[in-house]
């Protein structure tokens, strides 16, 4: 009996009911992992353990030839909603036609999907300003620096997103990016200047960086093993902003300015982002990760495996990723920009993962900032000419 035949001996008896989204995304991710069809060896267990057939309700012989579909493409992440019943299969090659066909569509009463050319990266330093690659990397409203810009820490020859900013309980205006960002992994010194745009970005065509604030606070970055540590919830910093008549609250160049509130999201909510390397994007979320997604993080000084819980997954839409290198940090907001979802903080080739905002809010206890030297643009500003955004 070859590898794949003993993989498939049912390890379980196949429940009478309870077959939720996050059931199955979970037992498929224990499958992936046992059996050798997970991209990545940092996975997190699980304690759903089934077999293809119980899994995908089918027997043997199909079991058989979704196992070799899914052994090829490798899976890399799984998300799942079971409010609209769907599980979403991350994979890392892309599915071809032949996959497509072994791969089912609808189990359970559940709608599967499977995305190809899909990866888990490192937070891979961003691409430098070049004037072919086309990239916004700065954008600016009235002449002020605006959300979705180049943003770093002065220390550090890097470059992420200025997501939005909002204020404290106390009034003082605050910036936001990923902690990977602006708090360089946990070593961002209180009180260190935060430019925008970055120098990695410098240009004889681009505004000269701006010292914009001071760092504040971060939520510290953990490693270990995930059955034995508090898994990671957030990855954010905040900088006091000490330029505020120089900043505003608008995204990219008036493309919108950041809703006042945030809601939950949800799979199948279409949604959009400015960033620092592919200016405005849609995307649709496929579904929270069934599991601790296991991050991989490099910097200066701190390089380690990170346990994220609630992910949530967003594609990208018309051909296009939704975000890439240097976008970490963006402001997600619904297609219609009433409402803020979440920040993007990681992702990898065909995908991105997002963190949900409201915990962001509720943690260092903020009010998003809406309406922050706003004025009417009459006219685009000389970056938007020289460096327009990709749609």
């Amino acid at each position: 009996m070859d590898a794949v035949d003993v993989d498939l001996i049912p390890e379980a008896d196949s429940p009478s009911s309870g077959m939720t989204a996050l059931r199955i995304g979970r037992a498929l991710h224990e499958w992936a992992r046992r059996h050798g069809a997970l991209a990545s060896r940092d996975a997190a267990p699980s304690d759903e353990n089934l077999s293809l057939e119980v899994i995908f309700d089918t027997d043997i012989e199909s079991a058989k030839r979704i196992s070799q579909a899914l052994h090829r493409l490798k899976i890399t992440a799984i998300a799942a909603d079971n409010e609209n019943e769907s599980v979403a299969v991350m994979c890392k090659g892309a599915i071809s036609s032949a996959a497509d066909k072994k791969l089912p569509k609808r189990v359970h009463g559940l709608n599967f999907s499977y995305i190809g050319k899909s990866a888990i990266e490192t937070n891979p330093p961003a691409i430098p300003y070049s004037a072919a690659s086309g990239s916004p990397l700065w954008f600016t409203h009235d002449g002020r620096i605006s959300c979705g810009s180049s943003v770093t820490c002065s220390q550090t020859f890097d470059a992420g997103t200025l997501g939005f900013l909002a204020t404290l309980r106390d009034g003082r205006i605050v910036g936001f990016s990923n902690n990977h960002v602006t708090g360089e992994c946990n070593h961002t010194p209180s009180g260190m200047h935060i430019l925008s745009p970055s120098p990695f970005d410098a240009s004889s065509s681009s505004p000269p960086p701006l010292a914009i604030g001071t760092h504040l606070e971060l939520v510290a970055l953990g490693s270990g093993d995930p059955q034995q540590i508090t898994q990671q919830e957030i990855d954010a910093a905040i900088f006091l902003i000490t330029e505020p008549d120089r900043v505003t609250s608008i995204q990219g160049n008036g493309s919108y300015d950041t809703p006042p509130e945030a809601i939950a999201p949800a799979a199948g909510m279409r949604v959009k982002k400015v960033g620092r390397t592919t200016g405005l994007r849609n995307g649709t979320i496929t579904g929270a990760t069934v599991l601790p997604l296991a991050i991989p993080y490099k910097s200066g000084r701190f390089q380690s495996i990170v346990y994220f819980t609630d992910v949530w997954i967003v594609a990208g839409e018309g051909g296009n990723t939704f975000a890439e290198p240097g976008d970490s940090g963006s402001l997600v907001v619904t297609l219609d920009g009433s409402r803020a979802v979440g920040v993007v903080f990681a992702g990898g080739g065909s995908v991105s993962f997002i963190i949900p905002l409201q915990k962001i809010l509720t943690h260092f206890n903020l009010s998003l900032l809406s309406g922050h030297n706003v004025e009417v643009q009459h006219e685009p500003s000389a970056s938007s000419a020289s460096a327009p955004a990709q749609a």
